[in-house]
């Protein structure tokens, strides 16, 4: 904070005007110092030995000073912010190879179990077992049918189904918009996208 030194010998305001900023250690101190200059800038012509002709130039170093700290904080935000990204990219780029890594781990084990289950099918069926109790499961048929589609050319019309899907043009919507045309249920929302480079 900004003291009064009542005992200070007169200095001209141009080698005076340095101890006043000297005291502007943060921003919190040069917003204090703002609002002393604006609202009692008597006590600060007083304290700094200041002509009050010349606070409007002081005034406005003070904010400048004010701009250039908080430039400076706020860049140090957003580089605390963009280490966050940076390090969240790199988790990201981490994740996608472990989840490629399990996801072959995964085909492997679905390969072998699918083995399994083939060679316990063919050896239940050669030595015409139906049912086995074992300590881990307990196996045996069901029987169940299911149509064989032997040639698709050949099925008739009337088995086959139609499946229609129904989606928005959002181009062709973003075009009307564009053109003065009204279309209900929708309106082109404007962004702002950061860019990260």
């Amino acid at each position: 904070m900004i003291t009064i030194n009542e005992d200070k010998p007169f200095i001209p305001y141009k080698n005076e005007s340095m101890d006043l900023f000297e005291d502007i250690k943060n921003l919190s101190e040069a917003r204090d110092l703002l609002a002393m200059i604006q609202n009692q800038p008597q006590v600060i012509c007083e304290q700094y030995w200041i002509e009050m002709d010349d606070m409007i130039a002081v005034e406005e170093e003070v904010i400048q000073r004010i701009n250039a700290i908080e430039e400076k904080d706020i860049k140090r935000y957003v580089e605390y912010k963009l280490s966050i990204v940076n390090d969240a990219e790199m988790r990201k780029a981490w994740i996608k190879l472990e989840i490629e890594r399990l996801q072959k781990l995964l085909e492997t084990v679905d390969k072998e179990w699918e083995k399994a289950k083939k060679s316990i099918d063919w050896i239940m069926k050669a030595t015409k077992t139906e049912k086995l109790e074992t300590a881990l499961n307990n196996l045996s048929y069901r029987k169940s049918e299911s149509v064989s589609i032997l040639d698709e050319a050949l099925i008739p019309e009337e088995y086959w189904k139609e499946k229609v899907t129904k989606t928005i043009d959002k181009v062709s919507i973003k075009e009307a918009i564009k053109s003065w045309k009204d279309v209900a249920g929708a309106s082109i929302e404007e962004k702002q996208n950061l860019q990260i480079k």
